[in-house]
């Protein structure tokens, strides 16, 4: 089970897509990964105890798609993609899910998942709850370095006037 989220400050803060099928073969899931992914233009980051799916996305020669933690003060990408369930940032994380849950709720569309909110007893419980881990992952993806970094070197550019037609709104 996985889920994709909108979370950029200019969007609904809210669930994108649910994903809850057991296909017969583990290509089959991550094909269903890729398309998803590609669909909406999101990144991909996978715990990384599932090594299958980076390893997937490459030998289709969707790894653009991966995201890898950055580290700013050195200017480097972690060498394999995505976060670990057993780690430290998991617990400070499970604090702001519980944060997101009071303030986003009422946009949340996907009946599993509140279910899941429902009997999530914590950190212990993670590996009985897909669904919240999957939402865990999206909250921890956020905190990485590479998002600031690439927004700090983002540019807009306002290109009014520069066809010899201007459109009607």
């Amino acid at each position: 089970k996985w889920l994709l989220f909108s979370r950029s400050p200019e969007k609904s803060e809210t669930d994108v897509i649910t994903y809850k099928f057991r296909p017969e073969t583990v290509d089959e899931f991550l094909e269903d990964m890729i398309m998803a992914h590609v669909y909406c233009g999101a990144m991909c980051y996978p715990e990384k105890n599932r090594t299958n799916v980076e390893e997937y996305f490459k030998r289709r020669g969707y790894g653009g798609y991966l995201l890898y933690d950055f580290n700013p003060k050195t200017g480097k990408f972690k060498d394999t993609a995505g976060w670990w369930n057993h780690s430290y940032i998991v617990d400070e994380n499970i604090t702001k899910l519980a944060q997101d849950i009071v303030k986003n709720v009422h946009r949340c569309k996907h009946l599993p998942l509140l279910e899941e909110y429902l009997t999530f007893g914590g950190r212990e419980r993670l590996t009985d709850h897909d669904l919240i881990a999957a939402k865990l992952g999206t909250l921890i993806a956020e905190e990485n370095a590479f998002f600031k970094y690439y927004i700090s070197r983002s540019y807009k550019i306002d290109v009014t006037g520069w066809t010899p037609w201007e459109p009607k709104l």
